[in-house]
């Protein structure tokens, strides 16, 4: 009989190659971009927004917290819209190879949104509304990553679950309602 070794047998040594999953990781990022709201007489806003999310394998749940402004010209003046939002959201990474990543995204939560009027000439407030609305969002995220460092660029479509409207004498009213378009840099 041969003698006994302490090689281990394949099982053995194919179990030990195999590599550990990624420890669970807090991630922080910031977001910047634009949104077109209200498609049928168009809001543009500038946006930023900071991003914490804890990241475990594929999936990454997170809370993203951000500001957008923009405005839109009415024939008594101009309106500036404000947006302080918060939401929840999960990240899933679909595709990686090298340095390229395919990420897609879902993501609600509530914005409390500010219009504000003004004169053209007077330079002035005319009148502001405030209100929130409830907002939820699909969107997909080509990346690139370095290291610890990923860089990706967003592109989503939302909707505003609710309305917030703000009412312009003499022209048609801001309505934000239904569905946004937006792209962002993360």
């Amino acid at each position: 009989a041969p003698p006994p070794t302490d090689a281990p047998g394949p099982e053995e040594a194919h179990a030990r190659a195999a590599p550990l999953p990624p420890a669970p990781r807090w991630e922080i990022a910031a977001v910047g971009g634009v949104r077109v709201r209200e498609l049928s007489s168009p809001l543009v806003d500038g946006r930023v927004s900071l991003h914490l999310g804890w990241t475990a394998g594929p999936t990454q749940f997170f809370l993203e917290v951000g500001a957008e402004r923009g405005s839109t010209p009415r024939s008594t003046g101009t309106v500036v819209a404000l947006f302080i939002e918060s939401a929840l959201g999960a990240r899933f990474r679909a595709w990686s190879r090298g340095a390229f990543t395919f990420d897609v995204q879902a993501m609600g939560g509530a914005t409390w949104v500010e219009f504000q009027g003004t004169e053209p000439a007077l330079g002035e407030s005319a009148a502001s509304v405030s209100g929130v609305v409830g907002e939820a969002s699909l969107g997909i995220v080509p990346g690139l990553r370095l290291g610890a460092v990923n860089a990706g660029v967003l592109l989503e479509g939302g909707a505003v679950l609710s309305r917030a409207r703000a009412h312009v004498d003499g022209d048609r009213d801001v309505s934000l309602a239904g569905p946004w378009l937006g792209a962002a840099l993360t």
